[in-house]
């Protein structure tokens, strides 16, 4: 359940009437652009940017410090 998430990781949307993560008070937000109807280069560099963010919340947890 989202309430007992030590965080919640918002891709960008945070619109105010569908985002539940805006009534969770630890929210990370990426602010990743939407990769519809972009050309597929650009899907792939928001891909890897999403990877690179979440191996970097994966090595966080490792020391017990997550980036809120």
């Amino acid at each position: 359940m989202m309430r007992n998430a030590t965080a919640i990781v918002n891709m960008g949307c945070m619109d105010d009437k569908f985002c539940p993560a805006l009534f969770v008070p630890k929210v990370i937000d990426w602010g990743i652009e939407d990769p519809k109807n972009k050309p597929i280069e650009k899907v792939g560099e928001i891909r890897d940017e999403i990877e690179k963010r979440v191996l970097e919340i994966i090595d966080s947890t490792q020391d017990h410090k997550i980036p809120i």
